[in-house]
C-alpha cells in the first residue's frame, strides 16, 4: 500500500511519465472508464485510519 513513498525520484518521475503519455493524471490511479454511462466510485481515508468508530456514528451518516 502507498508504494509511491518507496520509489527514487527517478522512479517516480518515469511513473508520472508514464501516466501522463496514457492520458492519466500524474497522482491518481488510472482509471478507464472513460466515456462509461456507469461505473464504481470507491474511496478511502489517507493510510485507511478509522474516523467513524463507533456503530451509532456510522449510523447518523447513513440517516443523513
Amino acid at each position: 500500500m502507498y508504494q509511491y513513498r518507496k520509489l527514487t525520484p527517478e522512479q517516480k518521475a518515469e511513473l508520472v511519465k508514464n501516466r501522463l503519455s496514457h492520458g492519466y493524471p500524474p497522482h491518481s490511479p488510472p482509471h478507464q472508464v472513460r466515456d462509461k454511462p456507469f461505473y464504481l466510485l470507491t474511496a478511502a481515508c489517507y493510510e485507511h485510519k478509522y474516523h467513524m468508530h463507533s456503530e451509532s456514528r456510522r449510523q447518523q451518516l447513513l440517516d443523513k
